[in-house]
This record gives C-alpha cells, structure tokens and sequence, in this order.
C-alpha cells in the first residue's frame, strides 16, 4: 500500500486592490513587499484603477518599471458598480484565495467577493486624513468596513489600537510596521541642482517639510514656527523652509506665507514623484504633522543621514529615540517646534550626534526582509 504524503501549506494566491494615481507611501511599501516576497513563496497579482480616456499614471508606470503583476479596471464614475464585476470576473478566472485591500473603495469591493467567492479577506490600515467633510465621510466608512476583514493590518502601534478597536477583537489584528532599503538612498543626485533652482548657496540653511498639504500635516506649524526661528537665529547665512508637497491646504499656506512677508524664504516645490533629490539638498527634515501611520519620509531621512525633528504622533515614537537620533516635540506647538530645530542649527555637538545615530536602530526593526516575513507568515497562516 502506497502513502501519498500531501503539503498541507497551501500557497497563498493574493489579489491585491490599491486606488491611488500617484505612488505615495503605501504604494511604496506594497512594491517593496513584493519584491521581497519571491515567487516562491506567494502568487499575487496588483489590480489598480483608471477612468476612460486617461493615461497611465505614476502608480502604474511605477508598477510596470519594477515588473509588477498589475492590471487596470476602468472606474466610469466615482462610484461604479462596474468595479466589482470586473473584480470578480478575475478572481473567478485565477483562483485567487486571499483578497487584499487598501482604502474604503477596495474594502468595498473586498467585502462584497469575500462574500460571495467565501475567500480570505486582509485589509491594511494606513492612516486617515481629515481635511473636509467628503474625506471624513469616507473614514467612516473605511473604518465600518475593517471590522469584517479576516485579517486587519496597521503599520504603527496606534492604527493597531484603533484597529483592536473598531474590530473588538473579534478577528485577527496585526502590527507590520514598513520598512526602509537605506541602500537606495546612497546614491546622490541633483543636490546642486535643487539648490541652484531656487537660488539657494551652499553655506545657506534649508529646513525640509516633505509631505501632502493637507491640515493633518501641520504645515501652518511648520511656517509660524519658522517665521520664530528667523527672528531668534543670529547668522549671516540666509535660511530656507522648503515644502515639497500639493494638497487642498496649498492656497491657504501661501497666503499665510505672504501675509507674514517671508515669501522669498519659503518656497513651495509642489508635488514631485522622487523626493531623493530634494531629501538630499536640505540640512534639516522637520515632521509637523498633527497625525500619522508610520511615516516613511522620517525613514528616509534618517537613511540619508539628516537631522531629524518630529511631532509626538503615530508612530513616530518607534522611529525616533528622543534626544538620540531625532527630536520629538508636541504637535501644534509653535515655540517647541522653533526652539527643537535652533538646537539643532546652534550647536554642533548636537547636529552631530544626531547625524551618526540616525541609522544604528533601523536594523532588523525596519528590514524590508524582516517586513515581508511577517507579511508572507501572516497570509500562510489565513489559508491554512
């Protein structure tokens, strides 16, 4: 009589859903995964979003250059029903058994092929903007949703509490907290060419704000605060704030920029697609932000070895240890924030110091490798 001995590790086959144009912080850490995540271990493939007559996008062409298994659904309206057929015709065609969302509009479409296909459902948490009341709506409902996924993923140890929450423990709520490839930023680009675009020498200082422009960001703090450090900061040498970023507050912060006369000091760079360049060409990354995941651009900063200061939020108190390789502050705080950042510029000792720790606790924490087995192990453990 013969055994036949049968691998009961089925292999986890994931659709993975992400509506976004542009290639932001999720989109990243998503790709990265990936290519981490060999084909030996999981099937997967990237369904993205498009509207009749557009032309491929950032997220796409993004996806395509770092050969991404992505397709396209074409989305006629803001809400379309059409999605979900879509959806389902290519899940019925390619067996998928995890289906993964990103965002309330593919958690809804999750939900609904859950249902009807009876296959795994993980949904990830990245973080909420609150900057009217169409995108509040929106949170609502994003957050009625992650309480049905079988799996819920937060990248910070607040979004793992909100989750715990709004799900009471009923199903499975992870941490995974992203990760950064510091090798990608070694090499150094266009630094002189940041500076020459807007005229800025090389003795001159340049205090970085790197994200959207939206009121959860806390730009106004960053621009009040930087109007305080103008006036207390004794040097010779002329100081910049730049603001790389687009958003719904951009009309508003300039308009505060010129009430206040320091409109030839801050410059806003608008939205640009690889940031390494103007990452490399400030002496300082200053996170104002009122609320936050995890965010990447700290990592990336402190891969690239810069002086970092940061409000008390999300999970920035993973990233940053006080007074080592960063400064916290409390959100909102004009004067805190003001008085962190002239330490930094006044005294060598601690800009110094602040340099050479910036990468010592990033490893295993945030290892891409590491990121991805917890994915990998997570999604093993749903379908088995």
């Amino acid at each position: 009589m013969t055994i036949k001995i049968i691998n009961i590790n089925m292999k986890p086959n994931i659709l993975i859903i992400m509506a976004t144009y542009k290639l932001s912080g999720p989109g990243k850490n998503l790709f990265q995964y990936l290519q981490y995540a060999g084909s030996e271990d999981i099937n997967y493939m990237v369904l993205n979003f498009i509207r009749p007559g557009d032309t491929c996008h950032e997220f796409y062409l993004a996806a395509k250059q770092m050969n991404i298994n992505i397709n396209l659904l074409t989305q006629k309206r803001k809400l379309d029903p059409s999605l979900i057929v879509q959806t389902y015709n290519i899940v019925r065609e390619n067996n998928f058994n995890i289906i993964q969302s990103h965002g309330y509009k593919s958690h809804l479409i999750c939900l609904v092929l859950s249902r009807l296909f009876k296959i795994k459902w993980v949904a990830m948490a990245h973080g909420w903007t609150e900057e009217n009341i169409k995108i509040r709506f929106y949170n609502k409902l994003e957050m009625l949703l992650l309480r049905y996924a079988d799996l819920a993923i937060g990248v910070s140890p607040n979004l793992f509490g909100v989750l715990k929450k709004i799900r009471k423990d009923a199903k499975k709520t992870l941490m995974v907290l992203n990760a950064i490839e510091c090798e990608k930023y070694s090499a150094i680009n266009d630094v002189d060419d940041i500076r020459t675009k807007y005229a800025i020498f090389n003795k001159d200082i340049v205090i970085g704000v790197i994200g959207r422009l939206s009121p959860e960001k806390g730009q106004i703090y960053a621009i009040e605060a930087f109007v305080e450090i103008i006036r207390k900061y004794k040097t010779t040498n002329n100081i910049y704030l730049l603001l790389v970023g687009d958003g719904p507050d951009e009309y508003k912060l300039k308009q505060l920029t010129k009430d206040l006369g320091f409109g030839k000091n801050i410059i806003f760079a608008g939205y640009q697609s690889n940031i390494i360049p103007y990452m490399a060409s400030i002496d300082l990354l200053l996170l104002p932000s009122l609320s936050e995941g995890l965010p990447n651009v700290v990592l990336e900063a402190l891969c690239m070895r810069k002086p970092v200061v940061a409000t008390r939020v999300g999970g920035i108190e993973e990233i940053i240890d006080d007074g080592d390789n960063g400064i916290i502050v409390n959100p909102g705080n004009v004067t805190e924030i003001a008085d962190a950042i002239l330490s930094v510029l006044s005294d060598q000792n601690i800009r110094q110091k602040l340099i050479e720790n910036s990468i010592k606790n990033l490893y295993p924490k945030f290892s891409p490798a590491h990121r991805a087995k917890q994915l990998t192990s997570a999604y093993y453990d749903l379908v088995n």
